[in-house]
C-alpha cells in the first residue's frame, strides 16, 4: 500500500512537473525568429529568399539568424544582405563594408558602394526576409537600411517578411521631435522622433502604409507590396530589453550593451561635435562625457538636480585609449542610468547646456561644413549647430523643442503597434 501511494506520489509530482514545463515554455519571451521556426517556416515553404541579418540577431537560444537559415531545408537563402558594421559587426561607424561569403552564401554589403539592393541583386528572389536588431534611437542606420530594402522592394514587387524584435528601450518610451524631412538622410530616413518606441516590424508598415518610401512618394498610384511582419510572442510594451531576459548580442563595436544604447541616447548627439570625449576609447561607449578641462564635479552637480533620479551623473577621471583626447587625462561625469529610465532627452539637454557654459571656448572653433551638416542630420533639425554655439535662451527653447513630440505622430504611431 505504502508502495503504491508512493508511485502515484511520483506520477502526480512528474505530471505537476510536466505540466509547470510547458506553461513556462509557453510563457517565454520568443523572437520572431523563434516563431518562425515554430512554425517550420511554413510561411517561406519552398521560396527562394533574400536574407537581411547580421550575428547580433539570434533566437531567444543564442543562435545566429542566419545560421538558422542557412541550415533549414524549406526555403532557400540565395543572398544574404548586411547593414552598417558588417555581417559580424565588428566596422566601426560610418566604415565602409565589402562583400563577401559566408558559409558559401554570397554577402552583398548595404554599407558599401550600395545603400540599396538592385534588381540583379534581388533577382530569382521571390521574397525578402528581413531580422535586424535596432536600438530604439532614429540615427541608428538599421532602419535606414530597411527603408531602402523596403524602397526596392517596392520598386521590383518583392513581398517582405519581418522577424520582429524587441526596442530596447521599451515600447511604450517615445522622446524627440519628428525629423524635419527637408534634412532627410542615412542618419535619418524618415519622420519620426529621435527616440521612437517601436519595433522594426511597426517601423516597416508605417514607412509602407504611410507612403513614406521614396518608390511610393515619386509614383502616388503604385500600390505599396505586401509586408508579412512575423510578431514576438509574450513581448509588451512596458518591457526594456532585461525583460526579456535575453543576453545582449553588441549590434556595433560602440553598442557592446544595453546601458551603451541609453547613454548613446544622451550623448550621441553630443559626440558628433567633437567638443569632447564621450567614452569612445573606454569600456563604457557614450556612457563618459569628459575632456581635459570639463568642470566634470560642477556638470555633475547641477544635471542631477534636474533629470529624474533614475538617471545619477558622477564625477570621474579617466583616460580613453582612442579616439578624442586619446591617451589623455580627462575630467568627466559617468551616466548611471536605470533600466526603467525615461525622459533621456532631458538629460542630454542638460548635459549639452552645461558643456556649452563651463566648456565654452570649445564651441568657438570653426566647424567643418561636414560637421555643420551632420548634426543637422542627426538632430532631425535646421541651424542645429549654429543654435548650440549661440548658447543662452534661444540654445535652450531649442532643446526644449527637440525632446517635444508632436501628438500628430502619436496619433500616426498608434496605428500600426502590434503589441498592445
Amino acid at each position: 500500500m505504502i508502495n503504491i501511494c508512493f508511485r502515484l506520489s511520483s506520477f502526480i509530482s512528474i505530471g505537476i512537473f510536466c505540466l509547470s514545463f510547458h506553461l513556462y515554455a509557453q510563457s517565454q519571451f520568443k523572437f520572431g525568429i523563434d516563431v518562425l521556426q515554430s512554425n517550420k517556416f511554413k510561411e517561406l515553404k519552398h521560396l527562394s529568399i533574400a536574407l537581411v541579418t547580421n550575428t547580433a540577431s539570434t533566437n531567444r537560444f543564442g543562435k545566429k539568424t542566419v545560421d538558422i537559415f542557412i541550415d533549414q531545408k524549406i526555403c532557400t537563402v540565395k543572398t544574404i544582405l548586411t547593414p552598417e558594421h558588417g555581417l559580424f559587426t565588428l566596422k566601426v561607424a560610418g566604415e565602409k563594408v565589402n562583400d563577401t561569403l559566408y558559409r558559401g552564401k554570397s554577402v552583398v554589403s548595404l554599407y558599401g558602394s550600395l545603400r540599396r539592393p538592385t534588381k540583379k541583386i534581388l533577382e530569382g528572389c521571390d521574397a525578402i526576409v528581413i531580422d535586424l536588431q535596432d536600438i530604439g534611437i532614429r540615427s541608428y542606420t538599421y532602419i535606414s537600411t530597411m527603408y531602402m530594402v523596403l524602397d526596392a522592394a517596392n520598386e521590383f514587387e518583392i513581398p517582405v517578411f519581418i522577424l520582429d524584435r524587441p526596442n530596447p528601450l521599451g515600447g511604450d518610451y517615445v522622446e524627440g521631435s519628428v525629423l524635419d524631412t527637408a534634412v532627410k538622410s542615412f542618419v535619418g530616413i524618415a519622420p519620426i522622433p529621435y527616440i521612437h518606441g517601436m519595433t522594426i516590424g511597426e517601423l516597416a508598415l508605417m514607412f509602407s502604409k504611410e507612403r513614406w518610401l521614396n518608390i511610393l512618394i515619386s509614383n502616388t498610384k503604385k500600390n505599396p507590396i505586401p509586408i508579412t511582419v512575423i510578431p514576438m510572442q509574450n513581448w509588451k510594451r512596458t518591457m526594456t530589453w532585461e525583460d526579456t531576459k535575453v543576453p545582449w548580442n553588441p549590434t556595433s563595436p560602440n553598442i557592446p550593451s544595453v546601458s551603451a544604447i541609453r547613454g548613446c541616447a544622451i550623448t550621441g548627439i553630443i559626440g558628433e561635435m567633437s567638443v569632447v570625449n564621450i567614452g569612445i576609447g573606454t569600456e563604457m561607449p557614450f556612457q563618459i562625457v569628459g575632456s581635459p578641462t570639463l568642470n566634470s564635479k560642477s556638470i555633475a552637480k547641477i544635471v542631477n538636480n534636474v533629470v529624474e533620479p533614475t538617471i545619477r551623473l558622477e564625477s570621474i577621471e579617466y583616460t580613453p585609449q582612442k579616439g578624442l583626447f586619446a591617451n589623455k587625462v580627462c575630467k568627466g561625469v559617468l551616466l548611471n542610468i536605470s533600466p526603467n529610465s525615461k525622459n533621456l532627452l532631458q538629460c542630454f539637454s542638460g548635459i549639452l547646456l552645461q558643456v556649452r557654459t563651463l566648456d565654452s571656448v570649445r564651441f568657438t572653433q570653426t566647424f567643418t561644413k561636414e560637421k555643420v551638416v551632420m548634426l543637422d542630420k542627426i538632430m532631425g533639425k535646421k541651424n542645429s549647430l549654429e543654435t548650440i554655439q549661440k548658447g543662452g535662451k534661444e540654445l535652450e527653447i531649442f532643446l526644449q523643442e527637440f525632446r517635444t513630440t508632436t501628438p500628430s505622430f502619436l496619433s500616426i504611431r498608434k496605428k500600426y503597434l502590434l503589441y498592445k
